[in-house]
């Protein structure tokens, strides 16, 4: 039980990050649809229809990451260092499909995890 505990702590610890994140995208929303509020309906309007569009666009690439991150992690947990290069390397073919460039950050985590 104590294992599961810590595991519950790592995960919220770990989450942290993300609900700051979404928290403050909502934020920018507000402030978006408040700036424009005064400039009449249809800019509300247009506001509006750019976050659902953001959104939609977003989700087609977070969902392929958090699938990764799923695989990956469970390849960290076996040790498996074959399975970690495979998922980096699809990963950043994905990641690179959509953006020019290479994030070194990533880079240098696999390499710590491969080493």
């Amino acid at each position: 039980m104590e294992n599961r505990n810590g595991i519950i702590k790592n995960l919220i610890y770990l989450s942290i990050p993300t609900v700051i994140e979404q928290i403050l995208s909502t934020l920018l929303q507000y402030v978006d649809t408040a700036m424009v509020g005064h400039l009449g309906e249809e800019a509300t309007a247009a506001v509006s229809t750019t976050a659902t569009i953001g959104w939609l666009v977003g989700s087609l690439m977070y969902a392929p990451g958090v699938a990764l991150l799923s695989l990956m992690s469970q390849a960290v947990g076996r040790g498996d260092k074959e399975e970690i290069k495979k998922n980096w390397q699809l990963g950043k073919t994905f990641g690179d499909s959509f953006v020019a460039g290479d994030d070194v950050g990533h880079h240098t985590i696999v390499e710590l995890l491969i080493s």
